[in-house]
């Protein structure tokens, strides 16, 4: 089990003098957590049904947890539990140690598959925005052992840490997400987005993460489900379609 106090007190970066940008002021903060509250809430009771829907089809694999929790690193570098609908099985770092994850991970069913290409797997990172640990939209929250590897080889990336993360953000909606092999393009991103963080960046960046022009893919689906749930499927994210 990892000591949440020993990881912050190792990763937690230098405080810098706070300037009079707008993610540095009390308007940004107030509004920002008043969002969060409202869509995030929102968000839970709208996908209530397919929140429990994946949960069942998660508990059918087997899987003795639904929820994978794991450590990241929040505002200021301070550690904080995400969650994420379970897609690997336990102990699945046991033997590798932390890893970024692989396109075609072997030790990935076909339903973790699809939840991971659809992004259904990090739906309850809500909470984690209820909480206050997460914001809708900001950088995504990273390993603290990652945090510590970058941090040495890639100038500014602490700074990344001067708001909260976020479900999604303005690197992920440029393609960014996923791989480290563009670690300094996502880094570059996100600092834009901190540096110029308005209301109206954040809806686009919400309008784009929630209302894509391709469709969800089902063709990765469990084949075993897929007779019954696709349609179903469909017909809960037909925002999508």
């Amino acid at each position: 089990m990892f000591n949440l106090e020993t990881i912050k007190t190792a990763i937690l970066p230098k405080q810098s003098p706070r300037s009079k940008r707008s993610v540095d002021s009390f308007s940004y903060r107030f509004i920002k957590r008043w969002l969060d509250l409202i869509f995030s809430s929102l968000g839970i009771f709208i996908l209530w049904p397919l929140l429990l829907f994946i949960a069942l089809l998660v508990k059918s694999e087997g899987k003795k947890k639904l929820l994978y929790r794991q450590i990241r690193c929040r505002e200021n570098g301070n550690p904080f539990w995400i969650y994420k609908f379970r897609t690997l099985p336990e102990n699945a770092e046991k033997d590798s140690g932390p890893a970024w994850p692989k396109q075609n991970d072997p030790r990935l069913s076909s339903l973790g598959r699809f939840l991971r290409l659809n992004h259904l797997d990090e739906l309850p990172q809500l909470f984690n925005v209820i909480k206050g640990e997460m914001s809708l939209v900001g950088p995504r929250p990273e390993r603290p052992y990652f945090v510590q590897t970058f941090k040495k080889t890639i100038n500014r990336y602490e700074f990344r840490h001067r708001i909260k993360p976020g479900i999604t953000g303005w690197a992920q909606i440029n393609g960014y997400c996923g791989n480290n092999y563009a670690i300094k393009k996502r880094l570059n991103h996100d600092l834009f987005y901190i540096k110029n963080w308005s209301l109206l960046i954040d809806f686009k960046i919400l309008a784009k993460t929630f209302l894509p022009k391709k469709k969800i893919s089902v063709a990765t689906f469990p084949k075993k489900a897929s007779a019954f749930a696709s349609p179903l499927l469909q017909s809960l994210l037909k925002t999508h379609s």
